[in-house]
């Protein structure tokens, strides 16, 4: 009989970038048109499904653009910030010692070209708090 290995625990705190609104939808519009090129981009409901998929997709466009780009388990996660509720693209967590050792794989050139290609200026990770993951 085979054993599982057992579960990372939730984690209590995320290392990673806050995505902002602009980043989310010109991403979530991308992916859009590519699926119907008709979309209409006036529509604040078809937007906001557009800012849907970004925050379920994006991650994986991530991994494919940027070599040597390692995430975490969580994908994306809504964290407090000071300025509310905002999506962040997780790096690492603390659920284990090996995902909180994670933000070393990722090497300090790949997260320049993560952040470029999301346009986040000079934005840099930071540790957030995160509940009920």
């Amino acid at each position: 009989m085979s054993r599982r290995p057992a579960l990372a625990p939730a984690p209590t705190r995320a290392y990673g970038l806050i995505l902002t609104y602009e980043c989310l939808t010109r991403f979530g519009l991308m992916m859009r048109d590519y699926i119907n090129p008709h979309f209409d981009h006036t529509n604040e409901s078809h937007r906001q499904v557009a800012i849907d998929i970004a925050t379920q997709k994006l991650p994986l466009v991530c991994m494919i653009a940027i070599d040597g780009l390692f995430l975490s388990r969580w994908k994306t996660h809504l964290v407090n910030t000071k300025n509310g509720l905002r999506y962040l693209l997780v790096l690492a967590d603390n659920g284990s010692k090996e995902l909180e050792a994670a933000i070393g794989k990722t090497s300090p050139e790949a997260l320049d070209k993560l952040v470029r290609f999301l346009e986040l200026g000079d934005v840099q990770p930071a540790w957030y708090r995160v509940d009920n993951v």
